[in-house]
């Protein structure tokens, strides 16, 4: 009896002790800095573990702002909070330095390198290939950990709250170029932008719209609404967008999911895309899938071992030219009056609407209507094609 209250009372002091450690009240201040620059200028922003909000203004500088958490009586001033949390704005007028952690301009380096690894070619005949597991999609706010670190009034780390969120904000002109350097946290455009450099590990980019986008992603996420011309890498990535005019896009073990398309240029590894709509469709496609709603102008595809299923050919696709082999091709001919079949091809099975007049195990070639309108010109051996 005398042991538990002896117990009891040594646990309420503790409790009492450890509730005084962080009794006083947590503070929260704005911190800011700003660089004066033209209105064209490149803004270089490097980001580590930090979520970044960029949004545009009509002023000709480029301005961050972010809070800081602290106990007590702090002596520091705005620039030795800045200097503390590793954030500056500096550079010259034509190219701003948004530093966000210790990542640094890259200079001359191409915008397009980044560390990843390689694309490997398949084996052409190596029907054994096994496609991975592809990456899943990451919701906005999971992409950063939670919480903020609260100082005590010398600046010294007290502990990690995480109620309190740090949001770093980066306002830059609206005719401003972006070159983004992100790792192991979230970018969030929040404005349209004319040009964006971006190089994405571990991280996440949600964008607006742009006029150009340049693009290397390693195990991110990446949402964009509506580019004009895009340069896409991804290596075990996640990419949605909604209307591109043009895409060249190299990607290896990642997911794709598109709207409607100008024109697609790919080199796909072991990938699963989906379109709603591509005027043209080109390139090469291994392993994986391609899944597209409505074509409307060309396909033009070499490859192995690829699931390609189109579900609508618009009468004014001139041509569907595909060479490849252990593929699983769908390419309905129902909407059609005017087409011809040029087949080549051993071991694979063909399931057709029309009669393959002159055919042998290997080779025929059907004229449809006048056969004037629409050409399909497939190469493909040990597949299977359905034209149904």
């Amino acid at each position: 009896m005398v042991r538990n209250s002896i117990l009891l009372i040594a646990c309420l002091f503790l409790g009492m002790i450890g509730g005084q450690l962080h009794a006083q009240e947590v503070k929260v201040i704005e911190v800011t800095d700003e660089f004066p620059c033209d209105a064209v200028a490149t803004v270089f922003i490097g980001n580590i573990i930090r979520r970044v909000t960029v949004l545009t203004t009509h002023e000709n500088k480029v301005r961050l702002v972010t809070t800081v958490a602290y106990e007590g009586k702090s002596g520091y001033s705005n620039e030795e909070w800045l200097e503390k949390l590793e954030l500056k704005v500096s550079g010259t007028a034509g190219d701003v330095n948004v530093k966000c952690g210790n990542m640094q301009p890259m200079g001359n380096k191409d915008p397009r390198s980044f560390p990843s690894s390689p694309i490997q070619a398949p084996t052409p005949f190596d029907r054994r290939h096994h496609t991975p597991d592809l990456p899943q999609r990451q919701r906005r706010n999971n992409l950063t950990p939670n919480g903020t670190v609260v100082f005590d009034s010398l600046g010294n780390w007290l502990y990690k709250k995480g109620n309190i969120r740090r949001n770093i904000i980066v306002y830059v002109p609206v005719g401003s170029k972006l070159d983004i350097d992100s790792r192991y946290a979230e970018i969030i455009l929040d404005s349209n932008i004319r040009e964006v450099n971006a190089r994405i590990m571990s991280g996440g980019l949600t964008m607006k719209d742009a006029d150009k986008l340049v693009l290397n992603s390693a195990y991110g996420s990446v949402y964009a609404s509506n580019i004009g011309n895009a340069e896409v890498g991804l290596n075990h990535g996640w990419f949605h967008a909604k209307d591109i005019s043009t895409l060249e896009i190299n990607s290896k073990v990642s997911t794709v999911e598109l709207g409607a398309l100008g024109q697609v240029k790919m080199i796909s590894n072991d990938d699963q895309y989906d379109m709603e709509e591509a005027g043209v469709i080109s390139g090469r496609k291994n392993y994986g899938s391609l899944r597209v709603i409505t074509l409307r102008n060309l396909l033009d595809l070499t490859g192995v071992n690829a699931d390609i299923k189109v579900h609508n050919i618009e009468p004014g696709v001139s041509v569907v030219k595909i060479d490849g082999q252990y593929a699983d091709l769908r390419l309905p001919v129902d909407n059609l009056k005017d087409y011809t079949v040029t087949f080549e091809g051993k071991g694979s099975n063909l399931y057709t609407p029309f009669e393959r007049l002159h055919a042998t195990d290997s080779f025929f070639n059907v004229t449809v209507g006048t056969g004037k309108k629409n050409s399909f010109r497939l190469k493909c051996s040990n597949c299977t094609v359905d034209m149904k």
